[in-house]
């Protein structure tokens, strides 16, 4: 869909074909299984990929509360050296890396103390 809107944006505004990119923000477990595809619709459009913690660990508490074994320690303490961060975060960086796209390790949002 983003890669149609972009083609007809750049048509209707008569600039080169690949002159409006995006940085996708990986900000949900599900999203993270996806990575490959969403870089693959957006084509010439993509700049690369982003990683968002605060809404990724929201997003895996949504996921997994149910599951005794998934209980997260305080915020404070769930860094990007949190084994799943971490792990999602390496994987992010090796399909930017095999796909030759940007990665993008911090996203520059406030979040609360």
């Amino acid at each position: 869909m983003w890669n149609d809107i972009f083609l007809h944006s750049q048509e209707a505004l008569g600039i080169p074909r690949g002159s409006i990119r995006a940085t996708v923000l990986i900000e949900t477990i599900l999203a993270a299984f996806e990575m490959d595809e969403i870089l693959h619709e957006l084509r010439e459009h993509s700049s690369g990929l982003n990683c968002g913690r605060w809404d990724y660990i929201f997003s895996f508490i949504k996921k997994f509360s149910h599951d005794p074994k998934t209980v997260m320690p305080d915020r404070g303490q769930v860094t990007m050296t949190t084994h799943f961060l971490r792990s999602y975060s390496k994987l992010l960086i090796r399909i930017c890396h095999r796909r030759q796209y940007s990665r993008h390790g911090r996203h520059g949002g406030v979040h609360p103390d």
